[in-house]
């Protein structure tokens, strides 16, 4: 059993590596990396409080439009865009590359292509339209959406091996995802899911869909990561969360 201050440790760690958010607490051990990845839904959890918070203010003083557009421009700047980034990169490299190598040469490069520039543009309207159109149940779909999304990257990481050698892995010690992880993250991810449920903000159905929704994309996007590179990279992962965000949004704003 991991000491409360070992807990915390971790939850500053997933803290640090997916926000801007001064927490604290660097430099963190091997072991507090490997840790963080099952409190990634739990940071996706306060993100979305967060920015519930800014856009029922900004609706009230400017309307459901520049509220979603200022709450959507708050999120890519409180994550250093590090999802959209993930989403554009594996874009770029599943559209251009044709062979494993190159498509691992493109997610490397630091430019954005015409791939990637359309994928992070059509996600960021989609965003911007979803928020303005959910109405009153904005400030739920925010934090639901944000906590659960981010759970399908933890549990793949459990499943599916790493691409890159772990030596050359940028976050080496994150990508050593295990099953424990998995379950802290999925387990968040259905605490998050429940509440809401049982708070009314959506039905029972809706919630079913959601998990369905998320399933089917990490399933079909794992088969394609693996037979394009021969496994996960940390690109694919934010374009996971991204995607799986997405259809969140569409089924929630559903007529």
């Amino acid at each position: 059993m991991l000491s409360l201050r070992a807990q915390f440790r971790a939850l500053r760690a997933a803290m640090t590596f997916l926000t801007r958010l001064p927490v604290g607490g660097y430099p963190f051990s091997a072991d507090e990396l490997r840790r963080s990845s099952g409190y990634f839904p739990a940071v996706g959890c306060a993100l979305g409080a967060m920015q519930a918070v800014l856009h029922t203010g900004l609706d009230w003083l400017l309307g459901p439009w520049s509220a979603a557009l200022g709450t959507v421009a708050f999120a890519v700047w409180i994550t250093g865009a590090f999802h959209e980034d993930g989403l554009a990169d594996t874009a770029d490299a599943l559209g251009g590359g044709y062979t494993k190598s190159r498509v691992l040469e493109i997610l490397k490069d630091s430019r954005v292509g015409t791939f990637g520039a359309a994928a992070l543009c059509l996600s960021l309207l989609a965003r911007v339209l979803a928020l303005a159109a959910a109405g009153p149940t904005a400030p739920a779909a925010l934090i639901v959406i944000e906590a659960v999304s981010r759970a399908p990257p933890v549990i793949m990481l459990a499943l599916i091996p790493y691409a890159t050698r772990p030596e050359v892995a940028k976050s080496k010690d994150i990508a050593e995802g295990q099953f424990a992880q998995a379950a802290q993250a999925a387990l968040t991810a259905a605490i998050v899911l429940i509440a809401a449920v049982v708070g009314g903000a959506l039905g029972p159905f809706v919630g079913c869909l959601l998990v369905g929704l998320a399933w089917v994309i990490a399933s079909v996007a794992g088969r394609v990561f693996v037979r394009a590179v021969g496994g996960l990279t940390g690109d694919f992962l934010g374009a996971v969360q991204q995607l799986v965000a997405l259809a969140m949004w569409i089924v929630w704003v559903r007529p």
